[in-house]
């Protein structure tokens, strides 16, 4: 049982805790909790550490007086000024961390807690084997990494605390991972599902295996591409967000030009083949698979002219991104690109943006070095900065309109090679 003193529980005047009797159970640990923020709520949040001795305190750790144990009294200075917990990562590491004390025997087995912010962890560890929780929000959510002779073996992302619990639990008891595999779906669930679209791709079109080669990349976490390709053609396969099915994007010399998530692994396997191994036109794709998406970047390349088509296209995406109502300068901005298109510049340059200013290059990819030369409009209500230093020139407060200035730079800049 607890008995308080009857000092109010208000900064900064320090409040006395003592636990008299009977061993606490964690059950009743967190009841009393609730009754003492629901008593006043300016006293902090706070949480046991069975291993360590410790209690939480809204992020900060104070040392128990004594041994939280049978038949042992407690005295603990708890100071109301804490502040709450800010983060809801933070209170699912709490109640995660209590799960694993009940779930687990301490004298096998440690786990602790750790974070600040938004970034809480748990970490359970028998002999050789470990696992790290971390929890992310909004959810809950818990990403599990599986880790055994200090190695990475497995990784998991799951909304179930107690799912999770029950694999940590069986990979402390030294489970093999191909064990875990079978008893729990969401283990490796992301480089699973490609490992099998890949060995089924493989089973439908063997020029899959014999012309074509194919890698499972592992980037970070539980992230991983498969990618596929022969000469100029490539798909890469990956899993975005919280998709179900992974995103498939095909690509010629590096240019995405479309993609679909795959449904039905020997559907894809066939699209698949026709793109990479006998390289097939878009044109021949549109009429032998009419559900497919495919733009008009493609036709560029078709006909020989990406670049052209690449360039094209990222006007596009300025005229998008410049829509009307966006910025106050946007309809003179729309209004100066179209004059710039109509003389020809969206076939000679690629256009691109950096926060809210305008960058015109002759790069053949997104992304500019430092050496590459370029020209950017940065923009201000009924004026614009125009910087050029390939050219050493600057123009200040020039109105957001196409004259002969720009177009004497312009035509400088297309000078130069594409890079």
């Amino acid at each position: 049982m607890f008995l308080f003193h009857e000092s109010k529980f208000s900064a900064p005047s320090p409040t006395k805790i003592e636990s008299i009797g009977s061993q606490l159970d964690f059950l009743e640990f967190v009841n009393v909790r609730r009754k003492i923020l629901e008593a006043d709520d300016k006293f902090p949040s706070f949480d046991f550490d069975s291993n360590g001795g410790h209690l939480r305190i809204g992020g900060a750790f104070v040392k128990l007086i004594g041994r939280m144990v049978s038949g042992q009294s407690i005295s603990l200075d708890v100071f109301a000024g804490f502040n709450r917990m800010k983060y809801q990562q933070e209170e699912f590491a709490n109640e995660l961390y209590l799960a694993l004390i009940r779930e687990f025997d301490s004298s096998t087995t440690t786990i602790s807690i750790d974070g600040a912010g938004v970034s809480w962890h748990c970490t359970v560890e028998r002999g050789n084997s470990r696992c790290r929780i971390s929890c992310f929000s909004p959810g809950p959510e818990y990403y599990c990494s599986y880790i055994r002779n200090s190695s990475e073996t497995a990784t998991s992302r799951m909304s179930s605390r107690d799912d999770t619990i029950v694999a940590v639990g069986d990979w402390l008891e030294g489970r093999e991972l191909a064990v875990l595999y079978d008893r729990y779906p969401f283990i490796d669930r992301k480089k699973r599902a490609l490992t099998k679209i890949r060995e089924d791709a493989i089973e439908h079109s063997q020029e899959l295996k014999t012309e074509a080669e194919s890698e499972l990349e592992h980037q970070f976490g539980d992230f991983y591409y498969l990618h596929f390709h022969a000469n100029d053609r490539s798909c890469k396969l990956s899993f975005y967000g919280k998709n179900e099915r992974p995103d498939a994007k095909f690509s010629w010399d590096e240019c995405q030009l479309f993609q679909f998530q795959p449904t039905d692994n020997r559907r894809f396997a066939t699209v698949l083949k026709r793109w990479i191994c006998d390289s097939a036109m878009p044109s021949e794709l549109r009429t032998e698979f009419p559900w497919l998406n495919i733009g008009e970047l493609a036709d560029y390349y078709e006909r020989g002219n990406p670049i052209e088509g690449e360039f094209i296209r990222s006007w596009d995406r300025m005229e998008e991104f410049y829509k009307p109502d966006r910025w106050r300068f946007s309809t003179a901005v729309l209004s100066m690109i179209k004059e710039l298109r109509e003389a020809g510049y969206d076939r000679q340059l690629r256009a691109g943006q950096s926060l809210s200013s305008l960058g015109l290059s002759r790069s053949r990819r997104h992304g500019l070095t430092n050496r590459q030369a370029c020209i950017w409009f940065q923009f201000r209500n009924s004026t614009m900065t125009v910087s050029a230093e390939f050219a050493q020139l600057t123009l200040e407060e020039h109105p957001i309109q196409f004259t002969h200035k720009l177009r004497a730079l312009l035509d400088s800049l297309v000078q130069f090679d594409i890079e």
